[in-house]
């Protein structure tokens, strides 16, 4: 979770009510609460708020009354993603029911997701956990959250990424992840982004994979205009990411050259137990048939011997 979405320096010199708008839908005149949201008053009832038993809320209030000029400023959220919170806290039983049967477009799950991620930050686990089971819920043949980041912006994507993070929400975030590497790989979308998010987000693997799949493009496509010329210039990577791209390049390289190489005669090692029948050693045959697994201790002994890694990070996310 991020920090305290409270500012308190701000709490103890309110701000002047008259420099703000009161919000349209919750600003209530019996509220007795009130908060400034990036300029907005919104005046809610605290026991609402504070209904969730692990609710961020409950210690906060003291003995508010409700008045303009006790208006609680709240920081690391925006007026839109607080006023869907809003919503949610305010909605009626029977409209809870009946949002399990409505149809979800992009417009829900956008919704949605903004409620997991701002639920999230002021520790109100119920509606948290509301929030992902609507976006979980099954719709026949219509997946409502893949046609959602099916279709999404890169700034959409970015902005999805950062709520699956913040909500620890690790299906949510596989998923962002392997939809933007998919339409970066149809060239819907430019590794530019997708390479500044995982950089944003400290995703390594999200990194590696994005350097993976730039690798791939390069050894085979010849319109990316490289040149003794232009070098690495057309890929648009910064000075860093230039230097990880060119030594994953070289290292994985080097590493499928190994590992393709057909005339190969892969040396027994003294932990095989991998015997065929006459009691020939089975790890070359499961090596040409690209069948081998962990149990063929030859084939294990050798990956270490070449220093292969299974972890496609450890060959591009080497720091300068």
């Amino acid at each position: 979770m991020l920090e305290s979405p409270v500012s308190p320096s701000s709490i103890e010199s309110p701000p002047s009510p008259g420099a703000h708008v009161m919000d349209e839908k919750y600003f209530f005149p019996d509220g007795n609460c009130v908060f400034l949201v990036e300029g907005t008053l919104f005046k809610l009832h605290r026991d609402l708020l504070a209904r969730d038993p692990e609710s961020f809320f409950r210690s906060l209030f003291g003995d508010a009354t409700g008045s303009l000029t006790e208006a609680i400023p709240l920081s690391q959220v925006n007026a839109a993603d607080f006023r869907i919170l809003c919503w949610s806290v305010y909605l009626f039983p029977a409209e809870t029911y009946n949002l399990r049967y409505e149809k979800i477009g992009n417009p829900e799950i956008a919704r949605y997701l903004a409620l997991l991620d701002t639920a999230n930050k002021f520790t109100m686990p119920q509606f948290e956990s509301w929030a992902w089971q609507m976006l979980s819920a099954p719709a026949g043949k219509h997946k409502p959250l893949q046609a959602y980041l099916d279709s999404a912006t890169e700034a959409i994507l970015d902005l999805t990424m950062g709520r699956a993070f913040r909500s620890q929400k690790t299906a949510l975030l596989e998923r962002v992840k392997s939809t933007w590497i998919r339409r970066i790989t149809n060239r819907e979308l430019t590794f530019r982004a997708a390479l500044d998010a995982g950089s944003k987000y400290s995703d390594r693997d999200f990194q590696a994979d994005i350097y993976v799949t730039l690798w791939t493009r390069v050894r085979s496509d010849s319109l990316l205009g490289l040149s003794p010329t232009s070098g690495l210039s057309t890929l648009q990577l910064s000075e860093e990411e230039s230097y990880k791209f060119a030594t994953g390049f070289t290292i994985l390289s080097n590493v499928f050259h190994l590992l393709s190489d057909a005339e190969l005669t892969l040396p027994r090692s003294p932990r095989c137990n991998i015997v065929h029948w006459g009691g020939t050693c089975g790890c070359p045959t499961a090596w040409t048939t690209s069948t081998h697994g962990g149990e063929h201790r030859c084939i294990g002994d050798y990956l270490k011997k070449v220093n292969f890694s299974a972890d496609i990070a450890d060959y591009f996310m080497i720091p300068m």
